[in-house]
């Protein structure tokens, strides 16, 4: 079992892959142009004529010099309306200039992006906050965290999150709101729901309590 993280990164052996995250602010400017140049990205490249609406959610993470953006975005075109999901790059160049790199697009289960280097992070969905077996990782993670940390978090809801598979696991990456004695919360965990014999097994990869 990893060790439950906060977010300051600490109390784990090894560095996981994704450093610990935190969740974007939607109406932000800057994540809203990293959104509309997913959209327009993707379309150069796979022929579509997507209309960016809005940045629904997501999270923002950094590592090696780049700043990561996992986003869930409205889009639509004259068929309809779509819940897309992207992976973006915010690359910081010598003299302050920032570079975007779309890293892959997930529209209706059409990414664009594999056929380059293969990802840090396959392609994602949105998960269903309502769903019994989110609800139980989400479950896991506080609990988890609160033996770790010596807390006493409660449960209250999953708000949204993002999975993709891993090496014969699915990762779950959770926005989970919480309360003790003190306040409510919005924290961020990262799960790995892991399939043994005769089930499944869950590793708390960390956890960012209050999304700091």
């Amino acid at each position: 079992m990893a060790a439950a993280k906060s977010g300051t990164g600490s109390g784990q052996k090894d560095e996981p892959i994704i450093p610990v995250a935190s969740t974007v602010k939607p109406k932000d400017d800057k994540v809203i142009e990293i959104a509309q140049f997913a959209v327009v990205t993707y379309n150069k490249q796979a022929g579509t004529d997507l209309v960016f609406i809005n940045v629904e959610f997501g999270f923002w993470w950094s590592i090696s010099g780049a700043t990561y953006y996992m986003l869930a975005i409205k889009a639509q075109d004259d068929k309809g309306t779509y819940c897309d999901v992207a992976l973006v790059a915010d690359i910081l160049e010598s003299g302050g200039h920032h570079t975007y790199k779309l890293i892959w697009y997930n529209h209706k289960k059409n990414v664009w992006g594999l056929q380059k280097d293969q990802p840090i992070i396959p392609p994602a969905t949105t998960v269903n906050p309502e769903d019994p077996h989110v609800i139980e990782i989400a479950q896991f993670a506080v609990v988890t965290y609160n033996k770790q940390a010596g807390t006493d978090l409660v449960f209250i809801k999953v708000e949204f999150g993002f999975r993709w598979g891993n090496l014969g696991a699915t990762d779950y990456m959770l926005a989970i709101k919480t309360q003790d004695d003190k306040g409510t919360y919005c924290d961020v965990a990262l799960v790995a729901d892991i399939v043994v014999s005769g089930g499944h097994t869950y590793d708390l990869i960390w956890y960012n309590h209050n999304n700091n």
